[in-house]
């Protein structure tokens, strides 16, 4: 019996062709869009967290608006002895540097020390250190050489000191963890700074202490041992996960403005093969009835249509993954190649998952829960032959609820807030009954001659105002 079933099975896919590449088309397009979304985005995290130590130039850090006080050093030493390997310090403020009579403009001023920065690089146009600027030197970026005209020798005056120009800043991995900057960035030595009036109070001054932990997957917790040490509001203590985080959520937005783009193909994708489903229904019907009325049993019928159905979603699944690894690669690799964004197991999983359910969903259920009839009144479809226009042209209510659900769900996977993915399911569902709606009271406005052919074809001819055509036509 099982034999003969998966025959069945076979044969129905062979005899039907096109509306297996129509079905097996529209579902592999919103399984690649969601593929490639969910890849891109744990490929961005996934980065950002084997990067966090160098957007923040070490495992741990340890900040204040002012400078630290004796005593916070002593405990800052006291409380990471036991954990920290190394260590550097940073002075930076706003100020404003002038160069010559009449240039002028706000920079950032960091003041550096030997071992900064402990993860990454900072490096000049020389391919040289900017931690090794001597006194009286500064290493400007790009942005500020190009403003104020500057090369290599220039003077530059801050504050009450005197300064040389001594490179120009090529590459910075710390940039990043910066962020959005109001000025560029000067780079001078930590201990000439310290000489100026620059950090009198009142000034814009941050003093920062990074550290390079023995383990720094602990990061956190030791940050968390710090804080009770120094209960200090002002002074701010940041793991390397926890500088990742802050970045990732700046991304958030536009990781939600992607998922939901996802999530409207997704849902078009939905659309195309509940529509094609409504259209195979009266053979289903037709074929239920006919195997019912040789004498198979309601049992072996529900086998050949979950059979049928996870054959189909099974084939789906695979031809989805076969398209988005030949596409997902070179896309992700153009779109990603600075972040190192690969095809991960995990996302692989879930999205071919959320395919083969979509599938089964889909075809199997609704057709289940539609033509439940057949199994109880075969004679029913046999002696209307399967035609039953009124059921089969109207779309059910399971459909709609089962598209309503999936959008809703995938909205609230997607972005990084469920209440967010809610009001877009809801605002999504909304405009889609309102197009409904205009297609319905144009439908019932217009003519019903106006559905004719001839009569389609005959305004199209007047329209283009063609004398052949209308001759042709007429004629």
């Amino acid at each position: 019996m099982n034999r003969a079933l998966i025959k069945h099975f076979l044969r129905s896919f062979r005899n039907r062709k096109s509306w297996m590449a129509l079905y097996l088309s529209s579902s592999v397009f919103g399984i690649a869009g969601l593929f490639l979304l969910f890849t891109l985005k744990s490929g961005i995290d996934g980065s950002l967290q084997e990067r966090s130590q160098l957007f923040l130039t070490a495992d741990l850090s340890v900040s204040a608006r002012r400078l630290f006080t004796d005593e916070e050093k002593l405990t800052l030493a006291d409380s990471l002895k036991d954990f920290a390997t190394e260590s550097t310090r940073v002075l930076d403020l706003l100020s404003m540097i002038r160069v010559g009579q009449d240039r002028s403009r706000l920079i950032e001023l960091v003041g550096v020390e030997k071992a900064y920065p402990l993860y990454g690089k900072i490096e000049t146009e020389t391919n040289t250190p900017v931690s090794q600027v001597g006194d009286a030197q500064m290493v400007v970026d790009s942005d500020l050489r190009d403003q104020l005209g500057l090369q290599v020798g220039s003077q530059a005056r801050v504050g009450d000191l005197a300064w040389k120009v001594s490179g120009v800043i090529k590459e910075d991995t710390s940039s990043v963890w910066k962020g959005l900057t109001f000025a560029p960035t000067a780079y001078v030595s930590a201990s000439y700074l310290r000489q100026s009036d620059l950090l009198k109070k009142g000034s814009t001054l941050t003093e920062r202490f990074y550290y390079r932990l023995k383990d720094s997957d602990q990061a956190e917790s030791v940050a968390k041992l710090v804080r009770k040490a120094i209960p200090d509001s002002g002074v701010r203590v940041t793991s390397h996960i926890q500088s990742n985080e802050q970045i990732t959520r700046s991304l958030d937005y536009l990781s939600d403005y992607l998922g939901l783009l996802g999530t409207v193909s997704f849902l078009l994708a939905f659309v195309g093969t509940l529509y094609l489903v409504q259209t195979e229904r009266k053979r289903v019907r037709f074929e239920m009835a006919i195997l019912r009325s040789l004498g198979l049993t309601p049992g072996s019928v529900l086998k050949l249509l979950w059979i049928e159905s996870a054959g189909l979603s099974l084939l789906m699944t695979l031809i989805a993954w076969v398209v988005v690894r030949l596409i997902s690669q070179p896309l992700l690799t153009w779109i990603g190649g600075q972040i190192g964004v690969s095809i991960r197991t995990e996302t692989s999983v879930l999205v071919l998952g959320v395919a083969f359910l979509f599938s089964f969903v889909t075809y199997g259920l609704s057709t289940l829960l539609l033509l439940r009839g057949e199994l109880k009144f075969p004679l029913r479809s046999l002696l209307s032959g399967g035609n039953d226009q009124d059921q089969a042209a109207r779309p059910g209510l399971f459909e709609i609820a089962v598209a309503a659900l999936f959008v809703l769900a995938l909205s609230m996977a997607v972005s990084h807030s469920y209440r967010l993915g809610i009001a877009f399911s809801i605002g999504l569902w909304f405009a889609a009954a309102v197009i409904a709606g205009v297609f319905v009271l144009i439908n019932r406005i217009l003519p019903k001659q106006l559905n004719e052919r001839g009569a389609f074809r005959l305004i199209a001819l007047h329209l283009s105002r063609n004398p052949l055509s209308q001759g042709i036509a007429f004629g």
